[in-house]
Formats: C-alpha cells, structure tokens, sequence
C-alpha cells in the first residue's frame, strides 16, 4: 500500500560519515526533467551560495504563471539488490541529505506489485490478506520497518544514523485494482470520470482528465487514478529494459508486467508535508488532553461566530437602501466574541496552521509538547509519523477508493420495490413514489450531473431528489451499464492471478 517515500536525514555535520558515504556511492545524473517551484522559494535559492555538490543549477522564470522552474542535478546509484535506480541529493543550504523514491520499486523492481504480503511469502493468509483495509491498517508496521531496513542494507558501512534525525516528508499509498481484462479496467475508468468528487467541481483547476487517467491536486495533496498498463508502457518498462540490458539477463519479464498492469487501475495519493500536518493537527495533537479539547470547543465557537458574521456583513453590502439595511441588520445583528475566547482562538489557530516535521522517532520532550496543554516558551516543529497519523492518511485515502466505487444501475422495477421496502420501514418519511419514478426515468439515460445541468428542475428539488434516492442507495455511483464489469475493493483478483503467473512478474 506505500509507494512513494521521501526520506530526509537532518543535520549534515552529525551526519557527516553518512554524507560522505552518499557522495562516494551515488553518482552524479542530470534530471530529464525539471521541477516547479514557487516564485518566492526559487528567489530564496538564488540569493544562496550552492555548493557544486547540491542539486540548484540554475532557474528561469515562465513569465505571465507565477512559478519557476528549477533546473536539478542529482545523484544516482542501483540499490543494493540490483534492480533499481536509487536517487539522492544533498542540500547543504536546509541541511538535509534526501531520498526520494517507490518503495515497491526498491523492493520489487516495479510498482505493478504493491508493498503487501504476498502468496509466496510465508505468513499469507488468503482471507486475511485479501482484505484492502487489513493491508492499509498493517502498512504502518511494515513502512517503519523497511525504513530501518532500507539504512541497514544501503549504507552498510554507516550505522551511526540517529533516528531522530529521521523525517518523513512525503508519503503516497496506493492500490491496484485488477479486472478481467484491459478492457474492463478502461471502460470503468471512463465511467468513474463522470463521478463529480465530493466538495470538488470537475471544471475547476483541481480537476484534470487525460485519456487514460484524472487527478485532482491541490496544494497539500494528489488524488491520481490511472491505467496502470498505459503508464507502465510510457514509463517503468523503458527503465527495466536497461535493467535488464544492465544485467544481460532477463531480470524482469516486462511481457509479463505489461499483461498484468493493462488489467490495472491505480488509485495514487500523495501525502505532503502540509497535509500530514493538517491531519495531525486535526486530529491527533493533543486530542486526549482535557485541556486542549476545551480551547477546541472554544475555537470552534468563535469560528462558527465569525463565519455568521461574514454572511451578514456580505448581505448588507448587497442590499442598496439604508431603511433595508436596519431592519435586516436588527433581525440578524453581529455576534460578539468574548476578549478571553478571542485570545484563545488565535492561540489555537496559530497552532493547527503551523506545519511540522514528522519524524521516524522523537524523544520525551518532542512528545510532551504534542500531548500535554501547558505553558511553553517555545514552539516544537517535530512530530511522530506515529501509527495514529498514519491511520488518518489510510482513512482518507480509503474513502477515495470508495468514493470512485461504480455500481450497477437498478432497473425501473427494482426501483419501484425499493421505494416500497423504504416507505414499509419509514412511515413517518415516505418516499413520494410517482415523483420519484418519473425523475429515474431520466436517470435511465443520464447522470445525476447531466440532470442538474439540464435546469430541468430547480437546484433545491434537484439535491431533494438526490437526497431521495441515497436513502435507498442510488447514488452518482450507480452507472454502471447492464453489461457488468466484474470489480470489487479486496485484493482477490490481484492475489489469484499471482498464484497462476506470479513467475511473470516476481
């Protein structure tokens, strides 16, 4: 279920064996392809004084956008098991060495296997490990172990690495969804790019479709699904071609990759520093001291006031006479907010807006500070990647999943027997059963969103009739043709078809 890790070790001069070991075992490699950056980050660079040994080259400015591209060089090398182009750089300027790379990769070779127990390995248990939330609930355990790992068997030759000066800065999950056949997985794709995500429109910059793949990005995290086959094809099978040519062997069997990546589709997500600090802040600073649940409920008090007052400050700007504007204003007057829940709400809000570093351990003090309400003369950037952060980023990511899950669309007379069934249970909420049917005979040809963008109906009886059929579970997911495509979220397709052709890709 991880993909892609970037791993940071802090602290240069501690760290300075370790350095030196980075530059005598990595080589230098100049990056196809070039990385944007923010224009105030790339201003920052270009005041500093680079070392020949750091990855800034140069950076030129895309006039009329707002960011800069930055032109990086970094280091390279193939990890100690041979099949993969490990990279690395070091930034004298923030004081990090840095590696960035897929953790199924490292392992395998590739990421059409994911980072899960697998048939061949001894502790599989098929009913167990078929299960999407048994293996993200148990990725955690693995991804600090392999990170332990990961600095045992690449830098043998240095094992004075302090752990606590371990970050995690990014983190991705992923999950392959296997189908019968490249076809299935395509056409599925295709439906699901009808689905509108919650909160989101499909027309704002969020929201980009390609071919074979849509994304939603935004500046604390990615939401990606892909045909994995297409982007093996353009990406991973170049690179395990020279592998092999590398080897002068067959190290992988890229037939074989290919054949099962085109009956994939890839559900990504990236998990930044930003967004591991919004999760984190959220909900597990603190969360179990009294204390800090109580200047929540104040800050959550004073929120909702000020939100109020937004709204009635922007109704009285849209209305033109003054007698209009009393009379509103009496019935709908500004909330006060108290001195002491004012200044508690800025000391809350100045501590859920502040970003941390997650850390693979921290001691007591770090701890203490992320735990305990008190009095401290200091603010601590440091956290735990803890198992409860963790277990957010699983929780989100996995609502993703569901979220983009199809389901067959009922037929007219399963719909008329699910209103019955509803209003037999509900009598005091019935289901108006005519109108309903009338408004399904639409939904026989068009989505929910082509409904609403019709104007057949007002925006208030179109989110009631939405409304309506939830109760009975016809969502914007049910669009799936009669023809059904055999799809589920356990990982019985992907296990099953190790076990006949695991020799393929292993």
């Amino acid at each position: 279920m991880i993909d892609t890790l970037v791993l940071r070790v802090h602290d240069l001069i501690r760290h300075h064996r370790f350095v030196d070991i980075v530059r005598r075992d990595f080589m230098f490699k100049y990056e196809e392809r070039q990385n944007v950056a923010p224009a105030k980050e790339v201003e920052n660079f270009s005041k500093a004084h680079f070392a020949t040994d750091t990855m800034m080259l140069n950076y030129f400015r895309i006039a009329g956008i707002g960011n800069d591209r930055l032109k990086r060089m970094s280091l390279k090398k193939i990890n100690n098991s041979g099949h993969y182009f490990l990279n690395a750089y070091i930034n004298k300027d923030d004081d990090f060495v840095e590696f960035n790379f897929s953790v199924p990769k490292y392992i395998y070779g590739t990421n059409v296997l994911m980072y899960v127990v697998h048939p061949w390995d001894k502790n599989f248990t098929y009913y167990r490990h078929n299960s999407l939330k048994h293996n993200l609930v148990n990725s955690y355990e693995r991804l600090m172990r392999f990170i332990r790992y990961f600095f045992e068997t690449e830098f043998p030759d240095d094992l004075s690495i302090d752990a606590r000066y371990i970050e995690i800065n990014r983190i991705d999950l992923c999950y392959n969804q296997v189908f019968l056949s490249k076809e299935d997985a395509i056409e599925y794709l295709d439906i699901q790019k009808s689905i509108q995500r919650k909160h989101t429109r499909q027309d704002s910059n969020k929201y980009r479709e390609y071919e074979t793949s849509f994304m939603y990005v935004n500046d604390r995290y990615s939401l990606k699904v892909y045909h994995k086959g297409a982007e093996y094809k353009k990406r991973d099978r170049k690179e395990q071609k020279k592998i092999n040519s590398l080897h002068q062997k067959q190290v992988f069997d890229i037939q074989g990759l290919q054949n099962f990546s085109d009956r994939m589709l890839r559900y990504e997500i990236t998990f930044r520093k930003s967004m591991l600090s919004y999760l984190f802040n959220q909900y597990v600073f603190r969360k179990n001291c009294p204390v800090h649940k109580d200047l929540m409920t104040t800050y959550k008090k004073v929120e909702s006031i000020i939100a109020k007052n937004e709204r009635v400050s922007t109704s009285l700007k849209q209305k033109k006479k003054e007698i209009t504007k009393q009379k509103y204003l009496e019935e709908n007057p500004f909330q006060k907010i108290e001195m002491n829940d004012k200044r508690n709400h800025k000391y809350i809000r100045d501590l859920l807006f502040k970003e941390k570093k997650f850390m693979y351990v921290v001691d007591d003090r770090v701890n203490e500070f992320n735990n305990i309400t008190a009095r401290y003369n200091y603010f601590e950037p440091r956290a735990h990647f803890s198992k409860a952060v963790f277990n957010e980023c699983a929780n989100f990511f996995l609502d993703f999943i569901n979220e983009f899950q199809i389901y067959e669309k009922p037929a007219f007379n399963s719909v008329d027997d699910l209103i019955d069934a509803y209003n037999k249970v509900h009598e005091e909420d019935k289901l108006p059963k005519k109108e309903m049917l009338k408004f399904y005979k639409l939904l026989e040809t068009m989505t929910f969103d082509e409904i609403k963008k019709s104007n057949l109906y007002s925006k208030p009886t179109f989110y009631r009739y939405k409304s309506r059929f939830k109760k009975i579970g016809i969502t914007q997911n049910n669009l799936m043709p009669i023809k059904t495509i055999v799809s589920n979220t356990t990982l019985n397709e992907y296990h099953s078809y190790l076990m006949v052709y695991g020799r393929h890709v292993r």
